[in-house]
């Protein structure tokens, strides 16, 4: 081996470790969004779009939004896609959190049945276990931040627009 190439070999190596490091870290982006339970308020931290990779701001002005947690393996969560396509259309803003997958698997479900989300964040198990869920699909209403309201598993669009109708009128 001549010696220029004895030289330039550390230099060769440590050129491949760096390169490979910031493809981890340019194609590695969590968008894990942190959300957190504290007497019957949610607090947002973190929250980012998967979509935007932005921060995600809830504008509710004294109104309501519903945050429906959902996976794309789970049935129950793609049956209510509709019922919640419903609520969108009549104004209600609708965020979606996605419990531990990756994006690929959401775009696939989105192409398939449409998008009836505001926005949508992403978060793992561990997260939505800590502020108290352990099973999908979780629709929670909230106003100010303050959940109003939360219905595990099956439930109805209508009891939610009837909810948030009653809610309005006082």
């Amino acid at each position: 081996m001549n010696i220029k190439f004895k030289l330039f070999l550390p230099f060769l190596t440590l050129l491949l470790i760096v390169t490979l490091f910031s493809f981890k870290l340019i194609f590695n982006k969590s968008t894990d969004s942190v959300i957190e339970l504290k007497n019957e308020e949610l607090l947002f931290h973190k929250t980012v779009s998967i979509f935007t990779e932005n921060e995600v701001k809830f504008k509710q002005n004294n109104k309501y939004i519903i945050l429906n947690f959902f996976s794309t393996n789970c049935e129950q969560c793609i049956n209510k896609l509709s019922e919640l396509e419903h609520l969108n259309k009549k104004g209600i803003k609708i965020y979606g959190i996605m419990v531990g997958e990756n994006k690929n698997n959401l775009t696939t479900l989105l192409n398939k049945f449409g998008n009836c989300f505001e926005d949508i964040l992403m978060i793992n198990y561990k997260t939505y276990k800590n502020i108290g869920y352990n099973k999908l699909p979780v629709t929670i209403i909230l106003k100010d931040n303050k959940i109003v309201y939360k219905f595990e598993d099956n439930h109805k669009y209508q009891l939610i627009e009837k909810i948030i109708l009653n809610e309005d009128r006082n």
